[in-house]
């Protein structure tokens, strides 16, 4: 035999019996990882992602949207499974192009305000009550507002209401602007409440009247404001307020 006569070659033999034993014993094992590493990750899904870049504010289209297959396990929380599910809404955490969409980057269909995610036409307005009533997220409020009788033209109330059946967003503690205890209150109201809750917040003090939850309803403004230049003739001028009632 040839071993008999070469050493050598035996030799070798036999380095390249182990080194193919070796081999086959790595495979083996990364093929096991493998294996491993799947049942972990779970089974294959599928997954929406972005087909492009999605700003804060894009109604999201068809389009804008790829489905593409991940492990299940290795997904984000809350990723939607359905381009029907995303498609619609309205991007209020920006989405790069290729990542996975989740129900925490759009806005919910239905907004209440309560979700985090103020409804269009809305404002969510921060207000600092005089009596430092804190409602919790959710209680319907009336907002009232008092004016310096000195500065009221005659005949008119010193007390109105400024917005009624408005939701309560939040209620926060009092910051280091403030003062000692002072609470802040989030309202959600329209456009034109916040313009008006600016007005009556930065002429007079601010109480809140808490309202049955039935009455709740649109924000509607109960203060008119004249611009500047718009005063008609017996106008109290710009030293003094005009809570007239809409």
């Amino acid at each position: 035999m040839l071993f008999r006569h070469s050493p050598r070659a035996l030799a070798l033999w036999i380095g390249a019996t182990l080194a193919a034993l070796i081999a086959t014993h790595s495979a083996s094992s990364d093929l096991a990882r493998l294996h491993a590493r799947a049942r972990d990750a779970g089974r294959e899904v599928e997954v929406v992602v972005a087909a492009r870049d999605l700003p804060i504010g894009t109604t999201v289209k068809r389009a804008d949207l790829r489905v593409r297959r991940h492990f299940e396990r290795r997904l984000p929380p809350a990723a939607v499974r359905s381009p029907a599910d995303a498609a619609g809404r309205v991007v209020s955490t920006p989405v790069l192009e290729g990542s996975i969409v989740t129900s925490r980057h759009v806005a919910p269909r239905e907004r209440s305000g309560l979700d985090g995610a103020v409804p269009a036409g809305m404002r969510a307005v921060r207000i600092r009550p005089g009596d430092g009533l804190a409602p919790p997220p959710g209680a319907v409020v009336d907002v009232l507002v008092t004016f310096d009788p000195s500065v009221v033209p005659e005949g008119e109330a010193p007390t109105v209401t400024v917005v009624e059946g408005a939701v309560v967003l939040a209620a926060d503690e009092a910051t280091i602007d403030d003062g000692p205890g002072v609470v802040g209150v989030v309202l959600l109201v329209d456009v034109e409440a916040a313009r008006r809750l600016a007005y009556a917040t930065a002429n007079g003090i601010v109480t809140l009247a808490l309202a049955p939850p039935e009455q709740a309803r649109p924000p509607r403004s109960r203060i008119r404001v004249r611009p500047a230049g718009d005063r008609p003739r017996g106008d109290p001028g710009p030293d003094r307020v005009s809570p007239h009632l809409l």
